[in-house]
């Protein structure tokens, strides 16, 4: 199933929505996917849990030096967000 590329807004106490927007989320290409998850340990942070405000969890690993270039023009959001 397609993620449709979109913003996550802050909420307040009550959950409503507040302005700040404090991530956009959006697909990444299977050929970038697989450039991270080949890359050389050096070149990648380890596996992280990242526990939203929410609940929600995500299971990261991020690229760094020649990964972060090689996947970044990608890994660029839509910019009509």
């Amino acid at each position: 199933m397609e993620v449709r590329p979109h913003r996550v807004y802050a909420e307040d106490e009550s959950g409503r929505p507040l302005l700040n927007t404090i991530a956009i989320v959006h697909s990444a290409s299977p050929k970038a996917v697989r450039i991270v998850l080949d890359a050389d340990p050096d070149d990648r942070s380890q596996w992280v849990w990242v526990n939203l405000a929410n609940g929600d969890v995500v299971l990261g690993v991020y690229p760094q030096g020649p990964t972060y270039e090689q996947i970044e023009r990608d890994a660029q959001p839509p910019s009509d967000l």
